[in-house]
């Protein structure tokens, strides 16, 4: 009898356990979801804006005709056929081109060349810091997304490699690197099997953004709501 009991007790802890590690990483991989869909809606309006003031109305119109003749086509070959000829071209639509088809590479899970095209747009020295910082931070939430939804993966070094692309004189970038900084934290504990509360770097990073003033309010309310989670739970 007391046997069974304890067998019982088992299989509710684990299930228990089972169940807080799936609510755990639908809560962040919920909150990284509407983080993406901000940070390149910005980038895009940013590089809008930047890229009038710098060329001509010929040179947009024909790049423009090819991007959108791309994503509007339903052949997957012809796709990749024209984002593949605009990502080589040094402007504005080579940018974009090379965020679809890094989008397309990680709908068809080919996640290495989701990789290889982030790092080339990213060591690209002639790109601005504000634009590196901009596609650095896409490509990490990008994937710890991943990561999260693919655990048999470790994508951990390339994400700690993307978020230090992220240049520390950026006052406006402070925040979400410090923010990715955590959800690596995070992910690194949920992928290493480690206990929240006995990891010391997510507790220092948690303590260091609640304590930095020009960090914004809802940065750490997404954090501070992670830790909450994590440390009740």
């Amino acid at each position: 009898m007391g046997a069974q009991l304890n067998g019982k007790i088992m299989n509710n802890s684990t299930q228990i356990q089972t169940n807080f590690f799936l609510k755990t990483k639908k809560y962040i991989r919920e909150k990284i979801k509407i983080l993406l869909f901000f940070l390149i809606s910005v980038f895009v309006i940013f590089l809008s804006f930047q890229f009038f003031s710098y060329y001509k109305i010929n040179q947009i119109e024909k790049n423009s005709i090819i991007y959108y003749e791309a994503i509007d086509s339903e052949n997957q070959k012809r796709i990749y056929e024209l984002l593949d000829e605009l990502s080589n071209k040094n402007d504005f639509y080579s940018i974009l081109a090379n965020l679809e088809l890094i989008k397309l590479n990680v709908i068809n899970n080919d996640y290495n060349s989701a990789l290889e095209i982030y790092y080339s747009i990213l060591q690209n020295k002639k790109l601005d810091k504000t634009y590196i910082a901009a596609i650095s931070s896409i490509a990490s939430y990008n994937f710890i997304e991943i990561q999260y939804n693919n655990s048999k993966f470790n994508f951990l070094k390339d994400i700690e490699q993307f978020i230090s692309f992220i240049d520390d004189s950026l006052n406006n970038y402070k925040g979400i690197k410090l923010e990715l900084k955590y959800l690596l934290a995070i992910a690194e504990i949920d992928h290493n099997k480690l206990s929240y509360k006995d990891f010391n770097q997510a507790s220092d990073l948690y303590k260091l953004i609640m304590e930095t003033e020009n960090i914004s309010s809802t940065i750490k309310e997404r954090v501070n709501k992670i830790h909450e989670f994590q440390l009740y739970n």
